[in-house]
């Protein structure tokens, strides 16, 4: 069976998506595979534009917009079905 290599991929919606958590460990790995980020305190937040509205979620999903209402405007612009994670 062929495939085109322009062929989009199958439409899904813009969600929530449940971040992948941080593990402490007492030795980190070593080779050229790995990188690392420094862990500084603070609010994980992931951006979901559907509809015309952005809404802001913890990692643990609940909504931030009252919060962060700032971010959520300046995201405003985003395309809906955009899923931003930071």
């Amino acid at each position: 069976m062929k495939t085109s290599k322009n062929k989009s991929p199958p439409a899904v919606k813009a969600q929530f998506i449940e971040s992948m958590e941080c593990l402490p460990v007492t030795k980190l790995p070593q080779g050229p595979e790995w990188s690392y980020e420094i862990k500084l305190d603070g609010f994980r937040l992931e951006a979901v534009k559907k509809n015309g509205a952005t809404t802001l979620y913890s990692r643990r999903g609940n909504i931030l917009n009252r919060k962060f209402h700032y971010i959520a405007a300046a995201l405003k612009k985003l395309p809906d079905n955009t899923v931003l994670d930071g």
